[in-house]
């Protein structure tokens, strides 16, 4: 309470209350002109704080730092927007432009941001604090009941490890006591909170560390200064795209395809993982039953998959011929909602794209789109065969090509031979499938191969590995055939083989 005074004579730009009722803070506040933002986790608790007279609430999803929600800002957001005339701000999961863009995209006004900053250089928590957000990722972060009793997302220290993140028997037993829970939550928290506050400002081997898992995208300590200008130029190269994209799924509406100017699907993000559109559900997309007419959705899925392979034919868009050869639907409940279509598989689109560039063959793929309502429930899964060919930029007269005989070196065999001087590993993915996984070798993406063979030793044995051998088959037989390498093996499997019989530390993707 003393501190609360102090915060309201400094006159302080807002206080944000957590945990508890925030009647007296608001009442303080309000009276010195200072505003008030409360956590909240559902749209129960945002009416009550409403009423109280918050200025506005801080909408906690699952994927914050510390005390974390149990719902996703894509069903979050939507629900408080709509029982809440204050403003909404958006608190977990903000580690780059992209996220932070998407929950503007929700409905947020704003976000609350926190891990990004636990390794920022003006920071007064302890280095070995900061730098266990740069060594951990989000596959680190573990929740627990052990501080609070509520649940807390944490760093997954080797401390954490040991003492597990589930309360005993003897605390969950107090907890549920009629007499006893408020007493033993009371003092449970208390006794949180020391650990965590020691464990901020100094190292032990007790060390409890609380982050969200957005420290995934925190790679260095930083200036504070950097890291917001960063999120900011991200952010906007975010809008820019999506504003651009969008502009050119109208224009094709308009023109060339009416069903999608009928339909007006919004193409909510696009990256190598996934590609996202949201159909709104209203009087031009409903069914006689009011939910979503299935060829609406049909639409949808269409756009997703479509703009995910566009995406990876880059520069070559023009020269790329692409159709779908066959869709099957499974409409699993009726969509009474806004509905997101989800390409997921942008791992196999790209294998797809970059097989059919280098070939000049024509490539099939079957591919998965999704329908998520706004609880994020499956409405719909649509199976796609996507099929991609580009055209030749050069047009050959009288050639004929035949295919070489290729050889094949299992994993294994590439163990035993991995330090030998007579090989080279050719590594032919893209630059951001290395970042995930990489056995070394030398890098020249797929696409590259023809112009940069000069860099390799036609004396040595040139193994050609991908993702999972399809894209290397293509190469070998380029090597052989058209730039005359005596040598050539391909990596039977892939790195993916790698990773499944010889090295399983590496990450899979």
């Amino acid at each position: 309470k003393d501190q609360l005074i102090v915060c309201c004579e400094e006159k302080v730009d807002f206080i944000i209350t957590s945990l508890g009722s925030p009647r007296e803070t608001i009442e303080m506040a309000s009276q010195h002109g200072v505003k008030v933002f409360c956590d909240v986790v559902d749209e129960k608790y945002a009416k009550k704080v409403e009423e109280l007279g918050a200025d506005a609430i801080i909408a906690v999803n699952k994927e914050a730092g510390g005390h974390a929600g149990p719902t996703s800002y894509k069903e979050l957001l939507p629900r408080l927007k709509e029982v809440c005339n204050i403003p909404v701000i958006s608190a977990g999961g903000v580690g780059n432009g992209k996220e932070a863009y998407q929950m503007l995209e929700h409905g947020a006004d704003g976000w609350s941001v926190g891990s990004l900053f636990i390794a920022s250089e003006e920071s007064d928590v302890s280095q070995e604090y900061k730098q266990a957000c740069v060594d951990y990722g989000e596959e680190d972060i573990v929740m627990t009941t052990k501080l609070s009793g509520t649940p807390c997302t944490v760093i997954n220290t080797p401390y954490v490890q040991k003492v597990g993140t589930r309360q005993n028997a003897f605390e969950r037993f107090l907890n549920k006591n009629k007499r006893l829970k408020k007493w033993m939550k009371a003092l449970t928290f208390v006794r949180g909170s020391k650990r965590l506050q020691k464990a901020a400002f100094s190292t032990t081997y007790k060390t409890v560390w609380c982050a969200g898992p957005s420290i995934e995208h925190v790679n260095a300590i930083r200036p504070l200064k950097d890291i917001v200008e960063d999120l900011k130029k991200d952010t906007m190269k975010q809008q820019k795209q999506l504003k651009q994209i969008r502009r050119q799924v109208f224009l094709l509406g308009f023109f060339k395809i009416p069903m999608l100017w009928f339909v007006r699907p919004k193409v909510v993000s696009i990256d190598k993982n996934e590609c996202v559109v949201k159909i709104k559900l209203r009087r031009r997309t409903k069914n006689h039953v009011k939910s979503m007419y299935f060829g609406a959705m049909s639409v949808g899925a269409d756009l997703s998959a479509g703009l995910h392979t566009f995406y990876f034919a880059g520069k070559d868009q023009n020269r790329m011929h692409f159709v779908f050869k066959s869709m099957q639907c499974d409409f699993l409940k009726r969509a009474e909602s806004d509905v997101r279509f989800i390409s997921t598989q942008g791992d196999k689109i790209a294998d797809a794209v970059e097989l059919a560039r280098s070939s000049g063959e024509r490539q099939n793929e079957e591919v998965l789109v999704e329908g998520r309502d706004e609880n994020d429930e499956l409405v719909a899964t649509f199976k796609m065969v996507v099929s991609v060919k580009f055209k030749k930029r050069e047009i050959a007269i009288f050639a004929i090509k035949i295919p070489a005989l290729m050889k094949y070196i299992t994993p294994l065999e590439y163990k035993e031979r991995q330090n030998n001087n007579d090989a080279v590993l050719l590594d032919i993915r893209e630059a951001y499938e290395l970042e995930i996984c990489s056995m070394g070798g030398v890098h020249i993406p797929m696409a590259d191969v023809a112009a940069r063979a000069k860099e390799l030793d036609p004396s040595k044995e040139v193994i050609v590995l991908c993702r999972s051998g399809r894209r290397a088959e293509s190469v070998a037989n380029l090597l052989v055939t058209d730039l005359n390498f005596p040598n050539v093996s391909i990596f039977k499997g892939g790195i993916l083989a790698w990773i499944d019989q010889v090295d399983s530390s590496l990450e899979t993707y």
